[in-house]
């Protein structure tokens, strides 16, 4: 069957939640997608080569190759135009700017691997970019039993309260997406990481900052979520973080 030519750039984040555009096509026509990426994909270098396994392993990706003027059915950029934006949340303006149904009671579009020595751990995750001074770092690393995931020793270095978690430095995202996917619960901040957790239907909190934080807020609509804005915050009914 033929498949559809869809053209990615952007962030890791938004090209895992980009992902739902392509299931919801499959699941509606029957057809893969293949995936092109452009010269301005992802953040940092080596990211297109660690991710290919796993998005290629994907039921509804049929290639994942770099976009060398291809032919596209879709462009999955022009979202970013929406009238939208800053108003929804980022899967309520992907829904409606390319007239897919809603992911209410989604079922997680991506499969990832497990491993049950993980399953009883609280993962977090902090980049040194997007956070404010707010979010109660410091009371959930000291009243919680949490483990720092990260490929960058400087994020766990910059972290205000290392000395209140252990270290877990991976080197793939393989690595990261079993590790979050097996976890009791995720923290973060505006990133991959936390994208990821979201997909995957853990529960979470996560730090919200700046403008962007307007793609966030409203997620709660389709999957139990908790995030914190500045002051204002959303707990979820899965929320086993000790606060006090």
């Amino acid at each position: 069957m033929e498949e559809i030519n869809y053209l990615c750039n952007g962030a890791l984040g938004d090209f895992l939640l980009l992902l739902y555009v392509i299931n919801d096509n499959y699941k509606t026509t029957g057809k893969k997608g293949n995936i092109f990426i452009g010269m301005k994909f992802f953040t940092f270098k080596g990211v297109y080569e660690d991710i290919e396994f796993f998005v290629k392993s994907q039921q509804y990706v049929n290639l994942f190759e770099k976009y060398t003027n291809q032919h596209i059915d879709i462009n999955l950029d022009t979202w970013r135009k929406s009238h939208l934006l800053r108003k929804e949340n980022i899967l309520s303006i992907l829904s409606n700017h390319y007239n897919i149904k809603e992911p209410l009671n989604f079922t997680p579009w991506l499969e990832c691997g497990y491993d049950e020595k993980y399953s009883d751990m609280i993962i977090i995750n902090r980049s040194v970019r997007r956070h404010t001074n707010s979010f109660p770092w410091n009371i959930i690393t000291s009243k919680n039993k949490c483990f720092f995931l990260s490929f960058e020793i400087n994020d766990y270095e910059n972290f205000p309260c290392k000395n209140n978690v252990e270290l877990l430095h991976i080197k793939t995202f393989d690595e990261m997406s079993t590790i979050i996917n097996s976890c009791k619960f995720f923290v973060g901040n505006q990133s991959a990481q936390s994208v990821l957790a979201y997909i995957l239907k853990k529960p979470c909190f996560i730090e919200l900052y700046g403008a962007d934080a307007s793609q966030s807020i409203g997620l709660e609509k389709y999957n139990d979520f908790s995030w914190m804005f500045k002051e204002e915050k959303r707990i979820g009914k899965n929320f086993f973080l000790n606060l006090k």
